[in-house]
């Protein structure tokens, strides 16, 4: 199948880097990695409507019909990367933010345990859609995706962390409620929801 694990090395090269460039504050850079996790997910649903006929590839804003695959393809090692360069650091640094160290202590022990598991899910993706892109283009044929449902966990976990950012830590528990009604953070989650 492939002899290394891309997204792992991503993920800790991720964090490796940000060690040199560590955050003073966190809610902003999580509500950045949100930002830029919801456009992904978008321009996958506009590939799938490629992919599906409704649309000629024009309203794709970061990708062009013709690379589109090698987009898919980058996706998950950005998200690894993305989750140990940004999203795990942004979590530690909203201490200097008001949020407890016993908060942020709890949910990064969470969180991290859950961008592992994320990390080897992405490159379950990675290899299958390098392997050959029209595994891809098969889901999506089916309304489905592979690569879409591991943006949505980063989406919730980020979404989560916002939600312990915005209380400061004292209420929130990180057993997240899907809830419909749930306040959200940031104007583009309702973006998101709206489109999708």
């Amino acid at each position: 199948m492939h002899d290394q694990n891309k997204c792992a090395e991503s993920f800790d090269n991720g964090k490796q880097v940000r060690l040199r460039y560590p955050l003073r504050q966190g809610r902003y850079k999580l509500e950045e990695v949100a930002s830029g996790l919801l456009r992904c997910r978008l321009e996958i649903d506009r590939i799938s409507d490629v992919a599906n006929r409704k649309s000629n590839g024009t309203e794709l804003m970061y990708c062009t019909n013709s690379d589109k695959a090698v987009w898919l393809a980058g996706i998950p090692i950005h998200i690894a990367f993305t989750l140990g360069y940004e999203f795990l650091p942004s979590l530690k640094a909203l201490e200097n933010e008001g949020v407890s160290s016993e908060a942020v202590a709890r949910a990064y022990a969470e969180m991290s345990e859950q961008c592992d598991g994320l990390v080897f899910d992405l490159e379950l993706v990675r290899a299958s859609i390098c392997e050959s892109i029209q595994n891809e283009y098969r889901q999506m044929l089916r309304g489905k995706s592979l690569v879409a449902p591991l943006v949505d966990d980063a989406i919730r976990i980020t979404k989560q962390v916002l939600l312990l950012a915005a209380s400061g830590g004292l209420k929130v528990d990180l057993a997240f409620n899907e809830s419909p009604q749930e306040p959200l953070s940031d104007h583009l989650f309702r973006v998101y929801q709206s489109a999708g």
